[in-house]
């Protein structure tokens, strides 16, 4: 890997944009899960549903100051991590808990991860494909 940064355009920076609004709306969302809407007071769904709240922040932060893959790639599965471990407890359970409510609020989350994944992916391919075509060019030159 190189030590410079990826190469960006307008279009991987709206991407970064749109992931780190992703992000941040999910941490949001749990964020008032977690306060609001009693999911606090689980015993192992709350704590995780704060750690969720914190992560969507930082992450959000994340993406738009730090331009390197890695970021990308901790959004990506904060993304999908999330929004299957939804689902799971929506369909089978997790931890004792399974979800049968479709509020607003889990449609936002739903809704953010997926948004929040497929830009996370679309940045990081976008950016790893302009880095190499720089590299070729400058190898041609």
């Amino acid at each position: 890997m190189s030590a410079s940064p990826p190469v960006q355009n307008s279009a991987t920076i709206g991407l970064r944009v749109l992931t780190a609004l992703a992000v941040l709306t999910s941490g949001l969302c749990h964020g008032y899960l977690y306060f609001y809407d009693g999911w606090g007071d689980i015993d192992v769904i709350g704590p995780l549903f704060m750690v969720n709240a914190i992560s969507g922040i930082v992450l959000s932060v994340l993406v738009l100051a730090w331009r390197h893959w890695f970021s990308l790639f901790l959004t990506f599965g904060f993304c999908v991590m999330t929004a299957s471990a939804f689902l799971i407890s929506r369909w089978w359970g997790l931890f004792g808990i399974q979800d049968r409510v479709w509020g607003w609020s889990q449609i936002l989350c739903l809704i953010a991860e997926v948004i929040g994944a497929l830009a996370s992916l679309g940045a990081f391919f976008g950016e790893r494909w302009l880095t190499a075509l720089k590299s070729r060019r400058a190898a041609v030159a």
